[in-house]
């Protein structure tokens, strides 16, 4: 039978099962629900603090600060670097170690590493979660480079709150008759255009530089 039931009795509930429901409840797939505070530990390590977040849908818990230093770079050279939380399904987990799961330094010498973020609740196997970006050179960690990349959690609840009352069940939209544009600005060319934001009644093009677009506020 091609058929894989869920939430039916006597059925199984796998990872990738939890994993996918909670990404539909969520606007990112990946972000901290709370704690996992990013700090800087010295000038070769940084620090995320006891937390708990979300890749890409899977729940993760720090139970206590995590500490991770930093590749040295040899002197002369800059390092771009990115601390993730890498998920790696290729691994195997057993029942007392979680080894799918940990923090990692990518570094490049030319840009900050491009993350893989694979679905891996739809059959992928690596997926990154960046917490922090920051560049080093011989000394250390550079100072100001040190970036917070954590995504923090909103849902789709939360999301629907602030739309809430946001505008009246009533609520219409004044039709225009057209978009006027001032001076000789052709068509099928890419064009320079100013915008004049107004409201009330409408201005006069006089003194209006050539490609003045019109746009009136409706609050």
């Amino acid at each position: 039978m091609a058929i894989r039931g869920v939430t039916f009795d006597k059925q199984k509930v796998k990872s990738q099962d939890d994993g996918l429901c909670h990404t539909l409840a969520m606007v990112n797939k990946s972000c901290v629900i709370s704690g996992c505070a990013v700090e800087q530990d010295g000038a070769s390590a940084v620090s995320i603090g006891v937390g708990v977040f979300f890749a890409c849908g899977r729940l993760v818990y720090v139970t206590s600060p995590e500490s991770i230093g930093i590749p040295s770079v040899p002197a002369g050279q800059t390092q771009y670097m990115r601390v993730v939380f890498e998920v790696n399904l290729n691994q195997t987990n057993t029942e007392t170690e979680f080894m799918q799961g940990s923090f990692k330094v990518l570094t490049d010498s030319a840009a900050y590493p491009a993350l893989t973020q694979d679905d891996i609740n739809a059959g992928g196997t690596l997926h990154q979660m960046p917490f922090i970006k920051l560049r080093a050179d011989s000394t250390g960690i550079i100072s100001g480079s040190f970036t917070d990349e954590r995504t923090l959690m909103y849902s789709v609840a939360s999301l629907k709150q602030d739309i809430d009352g946001k505008a009246p069940a009533n609520h219409t939209h004044t039709a225009l008759a057209a978009l006027e544009i001032t001076g000789n600005v052709g068509t099928d060319d890419l064009q320079v255009v100013n915008v004049y934001i107004y409201s009330g009644s409408t201005p006069s093009t006089a003194g209006k530089p050539n490609g003045t677009l019109f746009v009136k506020y409706v609050p």
